[in-house]
């Protein structure tokens, strides 16, 4: 016979699990959207082109919608975590992870200026904004990884996140190495520059962690 306190508990659990979906739901339409913007706008290099650069097409709004379903993806992956790990929860993780996820709602609010990766300056407000709130989310997501993997990989006793936690910081790392050589050479690749595959390869590392941690919580709270 069930009782009323293992109800509560099953359903608390259910509730976790459809956070950790709902963050999955938000990283798929990214992804989704992001690659659409990739077919519908060809002219551009995805070499050299930022992602947050394809805003100033025809079909900018899907970047920013993209964005905004990836930030709300990522808090309510951050609530599914805080949920899951047992006391005392490493907060400094959930903290930045929650940050990042605020800021990607910010980038998708206020939209870039084009972007010389050799020079690069923003002159409008909101070209600052998504630039200040971009780069404080690749800083947060390079962070959080390694401070949060072992923990939720404690907790829901799964392996889907071993080895993974190096991941974030390494795309991280690949991001500001393509950027400063840009910078510094006029181009990685001669004059092409290199700066939206940086970007890219950062984001494919982010994506795959933050997956595996939603699917690791999904399946724990699933199964329990």
């Amino acid at each position: 016979m069930t009782t009323t306190g293992e109800t509560l508990k099953q359903q608390r659990r259910t509730d976790v699990a459809k956070l950790a979906e709902a963050g999955i739901a938000g990283i798929v339409v990214f992804v989704a959207l992001v690659a659409s913007l990739h077919v519908v706008g060809p002219g551009r290099d995805p070499i050299s082109i930022t992602v947050s650069e394809y805003v100033l097409g025809s079909y900018g709004w899907l970047l920013s919608f993209a964005a905004l379903a990836f930030g709300l993806g990522v808090l309510a992956l951050t609530a599914a975590i805080a949920a899951t790990l047992p006391s005392p929860r490493p907060r400094a993780g959930l903290i930045l992870l929650a940050t990042a996820g605020s800021s990607m709602v910010v980038v998708g609010a206020f939209p870039t200026d084009p972007i010389d990766p050799t020079d690069p300056r923003f002159v409008t407000t909101s070209g600052v904004i998504h630039a200040a709130a971009g780069i404080l989310a690749f800083t947060c997501f390079a962070l959080a990884g390694p401070l949060l993997t072992r923990p939720i990989r404690t907790a829901t006793s799964t392996t889907r996140l071993n080895g993974l936690a190096f991941l974030p910081p390494a795309g991280y790392a690949i991001f500001w190495a393509t950027g400063i050589l840009d910078n510094q050479l006029g181009g990685l690749f001669g004059s092409r520059s290199a700066t939206g595959l940086g970007e890219r390869l950062m984001a494919v590392t982010f994506i795959i962690w933050l997956f595996a941690a939603a699917l690791d919580i999904r399946r724990a709270m699933r199964q329990g």
